[in-house]
């Protein structure tokens, strides 16, 4: 067997390799920014607030700025905010990716949002939004560190 020969058949496994990732490209590999922001989104539809606060900064700063405007400046007060929302049962939300960028130490992605609810009577309640999460990567992690939400009028 030629050297030729040897190298092609070593190459073998990891083309196979190639092979199977381009057949699943949604796929993310875990470590990867598009594996971040895809558990983080799954932390907040499962309601699971211990899944959520692992892909949080592990500073103390972390911004979150909701539809109506209030802005919170802390991981503690992130967490608080979740905690409530993720006791309610009656909602649930839906993510279409916009937008994402990355570069070696900050990705970014925006999403349009939609959010179903009931109001207190019963009555649905239906809006959608723009989500812009900001992730930075903090070791080999990325870590969410801003959270901004934007209403987009009915109409």
């Amino acid at each position: 067997m030629t050297d030729l020969s040897r190298r092609a058949l070593a190459a073998l496994p990891l083309a196979g390799l190639a092979v199977a990732a381009a057949a699943d490209a949604d796929a993310a590999i875990p470590g990867s920014y598009d594996w971040a922001v895809r558990r983080h989104l799954d932390a907040v539809q499962a309601r699971d607030l211990d899944a959520l606060a692992r892909t949080l900064t592990n500073r103390d700063e972390l911004i979150l700025i909701l539809p109506n405007g209030v802005m919170t400046r802390t991981k503690a007060e992130y967490i608080a905010f979740h905690r409530e929302w993720f006791a309610a049962s009656t909602w649930r939300i839906e993510f279409e990716e916009l937008w994402a960028q990355t570069t070696l130490g900050i990705g970014q992605s925006l999403f349009r949002t939609r959010y179903v609810d009931q109001h207190t009577d019963g009555s649905p309640y239906e809006s959608s939004a723009y989500l812009t999460l900001t992730f930075r990567r903090e070791g080999t992690d990325w870590k969410l560190w801003h959270d901004q939400n934007t209403r987009i009028a009915a109409g």
